[in-house]
């Protein structure tokens, strides 16, 4: 798992002339790196202190830099609240609390209420959220609908929608970029962008699965054919490039290197994109370990120093934090 790093290095070491050589220096390093963590990491919760937060298969951990990893929210001391989390975020605006979705346990009987409220992790407070919860989100947000209208509420604060969608069609697929979602309803018709404050219905729908915001109302995005599109405001415009090979199976991870710059990583690239005005410019990063990422999984990237250090979450060889300036690595 460890190796997927070497290429995300690889696509940032263009930008500083680091040494490409796989064999030697940080990507040597890497490569015979061991597990940072004793749970495999099944999703990244993000990084906040100097702290990595991640659901596992025994619940919420946390690990800071140098330590071992510790128990947040273990299954098996969910108070009356069933077996296990099934979802997990940051509370919107507070990254040291946790709102999670779970089953209640009522007279024995397993209930299933991930879609009607949320739970404050080591809390008996609860989010009882107007209606059906169709969607929850890593960057803060749950989605409702209500029958005739969607609605985009922060996660825990149920008294008012940020935006609304009035259609009774449900979401079929929502990414998350910073602040912002992408949502595409289940008819494959519609498609929103939502920025934090506003909700606008794109001008043409595309099957999406990659999705960057890298600069204010401005967005890369990918459909399921990999055809590249650069959006600006409600118009995405077909860029008549295409990234590599990419498994309909696997979810695709981005990250924004500056306001000019995002990383796309398919099978087995790490695809560079230099925004210009009238589209990318587009590198496939295949050299060094590139053909040996087929099947590895990335489940974060997140900036500690935009640009420069970021922290690298994966299924089951730990975390990793590495400096692209420095062209150093560190488990983290």
């Amino acid at each position: 798992m460890a190796k997927a790093l070497i290429i995300f290095i690889t696509s940032l070491a263009l930008l500083c002339s680091c040494n490409l050589d796989s064999s030697t220096g940080i990507f040597h390093k890497v490569s015979n790196s061991v597990p940072t963590t004793e749970n495999t990491i099944i999703e990244s919760l993000g990084y906040s202190g100097s702290t990595a937060w991640y659901l596992t298969g025994n619940g919420i951990y946390t690990k800071a830099q140098g330590a071992s990893e510790q128990a947040y929210l273990q299954n098996s001391s969910i108070p009356a609240r069933g077996a296990r989390v099934l979802e997990a975020a940051f509370a919107y605006g507070s990254a040291t609390d946790i709102v999670y979705s779970g089953s209640l346990k009522i007279n024995s009987t397993d209930i299933d209420t991930e879609h009607t409220m949320l739970f404050k992790a080591l809390s008996t407070a609860t989010y009882p959220f107007p209606s059906r919860i169709l969607a929850m989100t890593k960057n803060g947000y749950v989605i409702l609908s209500s029958g005739t209208a969607m609605g985009i509420y922060k996660n825990n604060d149920p008294s008012a929608a940020l935006a609304t969608i009035s259609t009774a069609l449900v979401p079929g697929k929502v990414l998350e970029s910073g602040n912002s979602l992408l949502i595409m309803d289940s008819t494959q018709t519609k498609a929103w962008i939502f920025d934090s404050s506003a909700i606008q219905e794109l001008s043409e729908y595309h099957d999406y699965v990659g999705f960057q915001v890298y600069d204010a109302g401005k967005a890369l995005l990918v459909d399921d054919s990999l055809n590249l599109y650069k959006l600006d405001g409600i118009t995405a415009t077909d860029t008549l490039k295409d990234l590599d090979t990419f498994s309909s199976s696997s979810q695709m991870r981005s990250f924004k290197v500056s306001a000019s710059q995002v990383v796309f990583k398919t099978d087995s690239y790490f695809d560079k994109l230099d925004i210009t005005s009238d589209g990318a410019t587009l590198t496939s990063i295949s050299s060094g370990y590139a053909d040996e990422i087929e099947d590895l999984n990335i489940l974060g990237i997140h900036p500690i120093a935009e640009g420069s250090t970021y922290l690298v979450t994966t299924q089951s060889s730990g975390l990793f934090i590495i400096d692209v300036l420095n062209n150093s690595k560190s488990e983290f």
